[in-house]
C-alpha cells in the first residue's frame, strides 16, 4: 500500500481545503494509506473534524501562521521521518516552499490552486507578491509532479519555466446535488429572499481581484431599468472592500449582504443565477458548486472561467472583464431566458467533467506512476 502524506497550512474551510476533502473522500483506501500534516494552529472555521470523520490521521505542528523557518523546519522533518511517506502531496505556499527546498529525498506532488504572479501580487503587494511567486516557482520546479487546477494556469506557468499537469478542481455530487422545488422554496424562506422572483448571487472575498463593485453597479442598473421585476442580489463574503460595496449598494433594499458564512450551499440553492466578475482565478470552486446545483452562471471572460464553460457553453455566459455594461446585458438576457435548458446544461457539465470521483481517479493515476 502506498503511503501518502498531505501537507497544508491549515484545514480552514475554503476552496483548497474543500478540494482536498473531496480527494480524500473518494481516494481508494485499499491502495493508499493517507494522512495529513498541518503547519499552523486551526481557527474557528476549521474542517478538521470533517477530515477525522473520514478516518484520516492528522498530525499538527501548531506553528504561528507567519512562521516559515524558526523551529518549523526541524519539527516538520522530525514528524515526516516518523510518518515515513512514499509520496508527499502539498497544498499552499508554505507547504510548497518547505517541501520543495528541504524535503528533496521524497517523491513530491503539488496542487497549485492559483496563478501566483496574479494572486500573490494582488494579495500582498507588487514587491512581496512577486518575490513570493518567484520562490514558489523555484520550489515547484523541484517537484516530481507539479499539478495545477486549470489549463489556463498551466499555460501561464509554462511561460515562467514550469511545466504542470492539469487536474481540474471538482465537487462532491453527493453534497452538491440538484435541489428540488421544495428545497429551493425552503432555502429562500430561511434566507429571507422568498419575496423575490429572481435571485442573483455573488460569493467570494470582497477584494479588488474579485471586482464585486462591478457586479453591484451592473445589478443597480438592472434594478433601475426593470422596476416592475422582483429581483435581488445576495452578496456572500467579506473583505477589504466590504464597506465600499455597502456604500455602493446604499439605497437598494434588494442588495443583501450575508457576510462570511460557513456553508454557501443554501445561498446557491436559493439562486437563479450566479455571478463571478473576477479578473484572476485558479479554477473557482464556487462557480463549479453553483453549476453542480443547476444554477447558470455569468462569468468574466478569464481563462479559468472560459475553461469551465468550454465543457458546455449553454451552462452560462462569458462577459468582458471589468465591464458593468457587459454584466448588465448578461443579467438582462438571463432574466428573460428559459432557464430549464441552462440548468440542465450546468448540472450535466459538472457530472461529466468536474465531479470529485473523476478528480480522485486522476490523482490516483499520478500516485501510481510515482510510487
Amino acid at each position: 500500500m502506498t503511503k501518502i502524506l498531505y501537507i497544508i497550512s491549515t484545514l480552514k474551510r475554503g476552496g483548497p481545503v474543500n478540494v482536498l476533502y473531496n480527494l480524500l473522500k473518494y481516494i481508494d483506501r485499499t491502495q493508499f494509506d493517507v494522512s495529513i500534516l498541518t503547519i499552523s494552529q486551526e481557527g474557528e472555521q476549521t474542517r478538521i473534524n470533517d477530515f477525522r470523520e473520514l478516518n484520516v490521521s492528522i498530525k499538527q505542528l501548531n506553528q504561528k501562521h507567519e512562521s516559515l523557518f524558526n523551529g518549523l523546519l526541524s519539527a516538520l522533518k522530525r514528524t515526516i521521518t516518523e510518518i515515513d511517506p512514499d509520496i508527499i502531496h502539498t497544498n499552499g505556499f508554505r507547504a510548497d516552499i518547505l517541501t520543495g527546498f528541504f524535503l528533496n529525498r521524497y517523491k513530491r506532488i503539488t496542487s497549485l490552486q492559483n496563478y501566483p504572479y496574479d494572486d500573490y501580487v494582488m494579495t500582498y503587494g507588487r514587491v512581496k507578491g512577486t518575490v513570493m511567486a518567484g520562490l514558489s516557482t523555484m520550489a515547484l520546479k523541484r517537484f516530481s509532479v507539479p499539478v495545477t487546477c486549470s489549463r489556463d494556469v498551466a499555460w501561464k506557468m509554462r511561460k515562467k519555466g514550469l511545466t504542470c499537469e492539469v487536474i481540474n478542481n471538482a465537487v462532491d455530487l453527493a453534497f452538491f446535488n440538484v435541489p428540488d422545488k421544495q428545497e429551493i422554496d425552503n432555502m429562500r424562506h430561511q434566507l429571507g429572499v422568498r419575496e423575490f422572483d429572481f435571485v442573483f448571487s455573488f460569493i467570494g472575498v470582497l477584494t479588488d481581484r474579485k471586482l464585486p463593485q462591478v457586479t453591484i453597479e451592473a445589478f443597480k442598473k438592472l434594478s433601475d431599468q426593470y422596476k416592475d421585476q422582483s429581483v435581488c442580489l445576495v452578496i456572500v463574503g467579506s473583505g477589504e472592500l466590504e464597506d465600499a460595496c455597502k456604500m455602493e449598494a446604499s439605497g437598494y433594499k434588494n442588495i443583501l449582504f450575508a457576510g462570511t458564512v460557513s456553508d454557501t450551499r443554501p445561498y446557491l440553492v436559493a439562486s437563479n443565477c450566479y455571478v463571478a466578475s473576477s479578473k484572476s482565478e485558479g479554477l473557482p470552486m464556487s462557480v463549479v458548486e453553483s453549476l453542480a446545483l443547476g444554477v447558470p452562471v455569468i462569468l468574466s471572460d478569464i481563462g479559468p472561467h472560459a475553461e469551465i464553460l468550454s465543457y458546455n457553453s449553454k451552462a452560462g455566459m462569458l462577459v468582458a472583464v471589468n465591464s458593468v455594461e457587459a454584466i448588465f446585458n448578461a443579467m438582462k438576457e438571463i432574466l428573460h431566458s428559459n432557464l430549464t435548458e441552462r440548468k440542465k446544461a450546468a448540472s450535466d457539465l459538472v457530472r461529466k467533467h468536474l465531479n470529485a470521483e473523476l478528480m480522485a481517479r486522476a490523482y490516483q493515476d499520478y500516485y501510481i506512476k510515482m510510487a
